[in-house]
C-alpha cells in the first residue's frame, strides 16, 4: 500500500529516524558513562528510565492504532456486507427493511472480525507454551538489545577514559 504514510519517503524519514536515535543514543550515553561514577551511573539510570517510559508509550499508541484499525475495517465490512444484502434483495425483487438489513450486516461483520482475531490474534486462545515462548523471547530480545545498547558505550566510555 503506498499511501501518505506508507510511501518510500515516509520509510526513508523511518529508517532515518532510527538511525539519528541510535547514534544519538550512543553518543549521549558514551558522555554519560565517561561521568564521574554517581553522577554517570544518575545519568544512566535516567536515560534508561526514559527509555522505557518512551517504549512504554509507543506499545499503548500501537494498541490504540489497533483499536482505531479495527472500527475501520469492521465499519468498511458492514458497509461491504449491507450493499452486498441489499443487492441480493434488490435482484430477487423482495421487500427492502434497510435498518433490518444494516442490522444483519453489522452482525455478520462483527461475525467476521470477532473469528479473525480468536484464530490469529487473541492472546487469551493461545496455549500456555505458546505464551510463554512469546513472553521468554520478547524479556530477552529486550534484554539484549539493551545489553547492546549501553553495553557498547560503556565500552567506549572505559576505552576513552582508560578505567
Amino acid at each position: 500500500m503506498s499511501g501518505p504514510t506508507h510511501g518510500p519517503r515516509f520509510m526513508a524519514q523511518t529508517w532515518g529516524f532510527a538511525t539519528f536515535k541510535t547514534v544519538a543514543r550512543f553518543i549521549i550515553t558514551t558522555a554519560a558513562f565517561t561521568l564521574p561514577s554517581p553522577t554517570g551511573g544518575a545519568v544512566v539510570i535516567l536515560l534508561i528510565a526514559g527509555e522505557l517510559s518512551v517504549q512504554s508509550v509507543v506499545i499503548a499508541a500501537q494498541a490504540y492504532a489497533t483499536d482505531i484499525k479495527d472500527k475501520a475495517w469492521l465499519d468498511t465490512l458492514a458497509n461491504r456486507t449491507f450493499y452486498e444484502l441489499l443487492f441480493d434483495k434488490i435482484r430477487s425483487k423482495d421487500y427492502v427493511d434497510v435498518k433490518q438489513l444494516f442490522s444483519e450486516a453489522q452482525k455478520l461483520a462483527v461475525k467476521d472480525v470477532v473469528q479473525f482475531h480468536d484464530e490469529r490474534l487473541d492472546p487469551l486462545k493461545i496455549s500456555g507454551w505458546r505464551k510463554f515462548s512469546i513472553g521468554t523471547g520478547t524479556f530477552f530480545s529486550n534484554a539484549l538489545g539493551y545489553s547492546l545498547g549501553y553495553g557498547i558505550p560503556w565500552l567506549a566510555a572505559s576505552i576513552l577514559t582508560g578505567r
